[in-house]
């Protein structure tokens, strides 16, 4: 959160409290076990700033597990898409990270190797127009600017097994809304909306950045390989359920 003490001699960082007190089981509390600290747990809701003077003793350090479990549950109280990601350096120093969101993805990737990941993952080896596709929706996408909306939600993609057991299992890339047990559906979504979706390092650590993108490049062209046709088809599909009602 602050650079290191030789560039800020008087610099603070903010932490969650660990206060000594029986557990009460709410939601605020994160219970990590450790030999240097009391019986108690760190409080979300008590994140207080203190001076990095105080954090020149260091009493222990947590596991990247530990630390895994920290940042999760820091970025679910806050609900936004920075989320602070403590670990400790050499200089004691506590510092941040930033959740990723998709369009760093995309910004990041090669079109050849978003190419080779949606030939692999939907059996797309023999389509001769894929590439000059790909990278038509990838230039498209890296002129537009997220819209915030889109960083309410987060990514998820996960292998499927289907509901006949004759069939292969399937790709379902859909998002997340904190506080709703309900996935929801993303090919008819606009896609300054899909850029500003939020990626967990849980799904960073499952797939390289070029796999998470070939399958929203995919999943986002399913009606359509630009937003006009993909509009177009929204609209008629809303007219069409304006008719049923």
């Amino acid at each position: 959160m602050v650079g290191s003490r030789a560039e800020a001699p008087r610099t603070a960082t903010k932490i969650p409290v660990h206060p000594s007190t029986s557990l009460r089981g709410n939601p605020w509390e994160l219970n990590i076990p450790k030999p240097f600290l009391k019986p108690g747990a760190f409080h979300l809701q008590q994140i207080q700033t203190i001076s990095t003077v105080k954090l020149e003793r260091r009493l222990g350090v947590l596991t990247n597990q530990e630390m895994d479990r920290v940042r999760s549950a820091l970025r679910n109280r806050f609900g936004i898409r920075v989320a602070l990601q403590p670990f400790w350096h050499a200089n004691d120093v506590m510092e941040s990270c930033v959740m990723a969101a998709l369009r760093d993805l995309v910004l990041e990737v090669q079109e050849t190797a978003v190419v080779e990941g949606i030939a692999r993952f939907y059996d797309q080896h023999e389509t001769q127009w894929l590439p000059d596709a790909v990278a038509d929706v990838l230039g498209q996408l890296r002129k537009l600017a997220p819209d915030p909306a889109g960083s309410r939600y987060q990514l998820s993609i996960e292998l499927t097994p289907p509901l006949d057991p004759t069939e292969q299992p399937f790709w379902d890339v859909s998002c997340i809304k904190e506080g709703d047990p309900d996935r929801c559906g993303l090919d008819l979504s606009p896609w300054d909306e899909w850029l500003a979706l939020r990626v967990p390092q849980s799904l960073l650590d499952k797939m390289t950045a070029a796999e998470i993108v070939a399958h929203c490049v995919w999943e986002m062209t399913f009606y359509g390989f630009t937003q006009e046709k993909i509009a177009a088809f929204r609209a008629e599909l809303e007219c069409s359920v304006k008719e049923i009602d």
